[in-house]
Order: C-alpha cells, then sequence, then structure tokens
C-alpha cells in the first residue's frame, strides 16, 4: 500500500456515518428500514423504555419511531425526548398507522415531530426525507484555497465511477515545500491560492458544467472531467506555471532554474507533474484505487523529479 493511500484511507475512516435509532416493534419493517437504511449504521428498540435508554446513552443523528409501541405512547415518548433532541439537533420522524386521522398527524407536527410519515409508506420516499433531514457527509475544505478536500472528492468521484465518462488529472506540484521553506509561509500559501486560481481557470475554459477540483494536500491536486481535452488542460498548466515563475522567484533564481535553500540545499524551481486516469479505459471499483493507480503513473512518468528531501508543510483543512 502506498503512503499516499494509506493517508487518504485514514482521513476517510475518521468520517462516521449518521446513526438513525429505530423506535419499531415490528421486525419484519424494522429488517425493512434497515435494509434500505444501509447508508446509514442502524440501530432498533422495541419499545419506548430501551429508546429512552439508548438516546441517554448514545444520541443518534436521527430517530424514527413508530406510533404504536407496546409500553407507551408515541407522543409522551417524544416528550420525554425532548432534552435530547434539542441539545444533540436531533430529528424525530413518526410511523402513523394505516387510517390515521388528520388530527392526529397535525398534533404531532404542531407539538414539533419533525415528519410523519404513515403506513403503508414508499420506501424510497422515506429514504430520501431521511437524508434530506440529516448533515451532508463531513465535507472537508481547504482554508488556503477555499478548494474540496478528499472526503467531498472521495464521495464525487464514487458517485462518478457508476458511469465510464469521467477523467481525473493528478496534479504533483514538485518543489513545493522547498519554496515554503524559502520564502515563508505567507508566500506558500500566496502560491497555492495562485494555482487554485489557475485550475478554476482552466475548468472554466475547457471542463463541463458537473466537473470538479480539489487538493489532497499541499502539493496535490486533482481535476476531475467529463472533458475530453485533458491533454490541453495539462499543456496550459504547465504554460501558466511557467508565465508565473517571474512572480513566485526572482530573476536570478528563473535564469538557472533553482534556489538556494537557508541550510545550502539547492532544489528546483517548482514543477509540476501530472498524470491522466480515466474511466474510459479501465474500470475501478474504489476511489482509493483511482488515486493509487495516478500517483503510480506520475512517479512511472516522471523518474527523475523527487521532492522527498525537502521538508513536507501542512494544510490546514476544516470539516462540516
Amino acid at each position: 500500500m502506498s503512503l499516499l493511500r494509506a493517508r487518504l484511507q485514514q482521513e476517510l475512516a475518521r468520517i462516521r456515518p449518521a446513526t438513525i435509532l429505530i423506535v419499531e416493534p415490528d421486525p419484519v419493517i424494522a429488517a425493512l428500514l434497515c435494509d434500505h437504511l444501509s447508508d446509514y449504521q442502524t440501530h432498533v428498540v422495541g419499545n419506548g423504555r430501551d429508546a429512552r435508554t439508548y438516546c441517554q446513552q448514545t444520541p443518534p443523528d436521527l430517530i424514527l419511531i413508530d406510533t404504536a409501541l407496546p409500553d407507551t405512547d408515541a407522543l409522551k415518548l417524544f416528550q420525554q425526548l425532548l432534552p435530547v433532541k434539542f441539545t444533540n439537533h436531533i430529528p424525530i420522524f413518526f410511523l402513523g398507522q394505516l387510517g390515521d386521522d388528520r388530527d392526529q398527524r397535525m398534533k404531532a407536527l404542531e407539538i414539533g415531530v419533525d415528519d410523519y410519515i404513515s403506513k403503508p409508506f414508499d420506501i424510497v420516499e422515506l429514504h430520501f426525507r431521511v437524508k434530506n433531514a440529516l448533515p451532508g457527509p463531513a465535507q472537508s475544505v481547504d482554508l488556503v484555497t477555499g478548494m474540496p478536500g478528499w472526503p467531498a472528492i472521495h464521495t464525487y468521484l464514487q458517485r462518478r465511477l457508476t458511469h465510464p465518462d469521467w477523467t481525473l488529472i493528478f496534479i504533483h506540484v514538485a518543489y513545493m515545500s522547498a519554496y515554503h521553506d524559502l520564502y515563508g509561509a505567507i508566500a506558500g500559501q500566496r502560491a497555492r491560492r495562485t494555482i487554485a486560481t489557475m485550475l478554476h481557470d482552466l475548468l472554466d475554459q475547457l471542463g463541463e458544467l458537473d466537473d470538479i477540483i480539489g487538493t489532497l494536500s499541499e502539493p496535490e491536486f486533482v481535476i476531475i472531467t467529463a472533458s475530453e481535452h485533458h491533454g490541453r488542460m495539462i499543456n496550459l498548466i504547465e504554460r501558466r506555471f511557467q508565465a508565473e515563475y517571474h512572480n513566485w522567484y526572482s530573476p536570478q533564481e528563473v535564469a538557472v532554474g533553482r534556489v538556494q535553500l537557508p541550510d545550502g540545499r539547492r532544489a528546483p524551481l517548482m514543477t509540476p507533474t501530472t498524470a491522466v486516469v480515466t474511466g474510459r479505459t479501465k474500470t475501478f471499483a474504489a476511489t482509493l484505487d483511482v488515486i493509487e493507480a495516478a500517483e503510480a503513473l506520475r512517479q512511472q512518468q516522471y523518474p527523475n523529479i523527487s521532492d522527498t528531501h525537502v521538508s513536507p508543510f501542512h494544510t490546514i483543512f476544516i470539516t462540516s
């Protein structure tokens, strides 16, 4: 396993799927709900007493309550769960019975039940109602560039893997940490923002509406596009880098193509190294397979470029 794959795998492992508590005495309906809500962690209890105990110990992210519980009235249980609901911002849905009248539904909604779904319900519709009530999956955003981070890229790419019409351009900016060491953190952040703007301009010019740009770390960027112009995109990236050198380096450094670091080491100028992986020529089972294939291809194509001797610096992400 590559170091890149291991790092991205660890980042995904930190993202916890939402937990749904299903308060349902009918085991057949409970099994149906668990099966169709398999994107989430589900926990089933059959009565109000166990629901209260579970919520006090481990507050879930959403609660589904059948209104025909064997030990308590659903409205009474809802009122008992109000402290947990408001403290942890938990949506609570009622699963009503066949023949429930409008007054019953209105009373539940009036006291604060978030949704009332009567049986027989459409399981697909219920799934969408649950999805819309829950926060989206955790998405990291790079605070320097404003770009999506790996969790967002993973979610987007996972959806695209079901169709072959995608291409991933992997961009590793070699020697970026050397630039950071020489010119400082502020200059390094400014360079990353310039690269982000450069890539956005590129998509505006050659990309499609549903394309995405993101960052995996300070020197690593990805473009996922439906466009077949990836060759032109890479050429434009290289040309834009050449044009930006006079903003990033002194004329002497540009002339010799190298910089001298404070400790006396010499390093080349920042250099974009790229690789292209596409679903049009190969099928991938997982997003990590795509990234690992792109990184392996990049290293193959640039065997003489290595910046492992310079110290890394860290991207600041915010996760919501």
